[in-house]
């Protein structure tokens, strides 16, 4: 069979060989926040091989995960400038033969040039090593769920491509964990011979994914859907039935008689239970945000007689340097100086409830906690040391609140 597989690479090789739903859903590109921290880490390294310095690929890394990249021990990773970064292969594993399209790819150019039948692929990096080569993959992920090297079809994938592409007699590849603290290396070693049964693996693998797709196209028929961590990172997560089945096992009960019935169930039973309902959950999470998003656009009508609609919402918050400046005035400099979160300038009603729990509930013997908080917070008010700033948020509200942003609540249909 000869075929384009869309979203069959080898970074998804681990998920599919779990489940083969992404090869017939429909998927939804995006990135998450775990893939912008992985994408972010792998560009400041790319950098640093292409010649940049670490200051300079740093200072290019956005602000939310240049900390992580910072953390990075560049002394435990190979000498970057020494090999090449982000480099493109095409796999032909019915021919067993590969092609190297050269460093600095993009997964979109890799993509183009891929001809009917190819597999693609981004190598985070590589070096000549003797008549043989090295072939690293960085994982930016705290996930505990990758498999060791000598296990990880990703890796040996791009291992065994690398072999082909450049005829090396040996390749030493691996997956080195770049988490924050020291880089860990998993190293395994693979020869042509291997190799062969890296492709055999990942003919099996595509073979099973045309039938699929074949199967899907002519009558609806799905692959088995296995629910598990893999789903996490799964790009037809959204319009998987599985999952949907499993939100609706606990919308209508199902589950929760499950639960209640947990006694009589084994142990293995129980555990597939939790997966599904882990699983579920996670989705409902996802459903609830992309309800959400679509109520910013048009409220949504409740059964309630209230819409989910974007609305404008204010909040009161302590300002500090005012607050100290009233503190200081009515109780000195020391008991003010507490009421700030130490050792930042900043405090909370929360931290102030606690502070005239220390410094006023003494003097007040009849008088709650709670009674004390609302006078302190009430005499804040009136001496102006409290922000008010309002934002937008998603929000059940009455179809006649004026605080309704965007359009308006649609109509109803008028009862006859």
């Amino acid at each position: 069979m000869s075929a384009q597989l869309h979203g069959f690479t080898p970074s998804a090789f681990p998920r599919l060989k779990r489940c083969l739903g992404a090869l017939v859903l429909p998927t939804v590109d995006e990135e998450l926040p775990q893939m912008t921290r992985g994408t972010e880490g792998h560009s400041y390294l790319q950098r640093i091989a292409n010649g940049a310095t670490p200051s300079e690929s740093l200072a290019k890394v956005e602000d939310e995960w240049r900390e992580d990249c910072a953390a990075v021990e560049l002394g435990a990773l190979p000498p970057l400038a020494s090999g090449l970064a982000e480099v493109g292969f095409l796999l032909d594993v019915d021919a067993g033969a590969a092609r190297v399209l050269g460093a600095n790819q993009t997964r979109e150019g890799v993509k183009a040039a891929a001809r009917d039948g190819e597999t693609r692929m981004l190598v985070d990096w590589l070096a000549q090593d003797g008549t043989g080569g090295v072939v690293l993959d960085w994982k930016f992920s705290r996930s505990e769920q990758i498999a060791p090297a000598a296990r990880n079809l990703q890796i040996r994938t791009y291992a065994a491509t690398a072999l082909l592409a450049y005829q090396w007699e040996v390749v030493r590849y691996g997956l080195i964990r770049v988490d924050g603290d020291r880089p860990r290396w998993d190293m395994a070693e693979m020869d042509w011979l291997e190799a062969q049964d890296v492709l055999s693996e990942v003919r099996e693998l595509r073979t099973a994914g045309l039938v699929a797709v074949e199967a899907y196209a002519k009558d609806g028929t799905l692959p088995p859907l296995r629910l598990g961590p893999w789903c996490d990172w799964c790009p037809a997560a959204r319009q998987c039935p599985a999952r949907v089945r499993g939100v609706l096992a606990v919308l209508d009960g199902s589950a929760g008689r499950a639960v209640a019935g947990m006694r009589e169930m084994s142990p293995e039973e129980a555990g597939e239970l939790y997966s599904r309902l882990v699983s579920a959950r996670d989705a409902v999470d996802t459903m609830l945000g992309d309800l959400k998003a679509l109520a910013k656009q048009v409220p949504l009508p409740l059964p309630s007689g209230k819409v989910l609609a974007e609305t404008e919402k204010s909040e009161a918050s302590p300002d500090p340097e005012r607050v100290v400046g009233v503190l200081t005035r009515l109780y000195g400099e020391d008991a003010a100086r507490h009421a700030l979160i130490q050792p930042t300038p900043k405090t909370s009603w929360a931290h102030l409830k606690a502070w005239g729990e220390a410094y006023l509930l003494a003097e007040r013997q009849r008088a709650s906690a709670g009674t004390v908080a609302v006078e302190l917070r009430k005499m804040l008010e009136s001496a102006g040391a409290v922000k008010r700033s309002t934002y937008l948020a998603v929000a059940e509200v009455s179809p006649e609140s004026p605080r309704l942003t965007g359009a308006l609540a649609p109509e109803l249909p008028e009862e006859n």
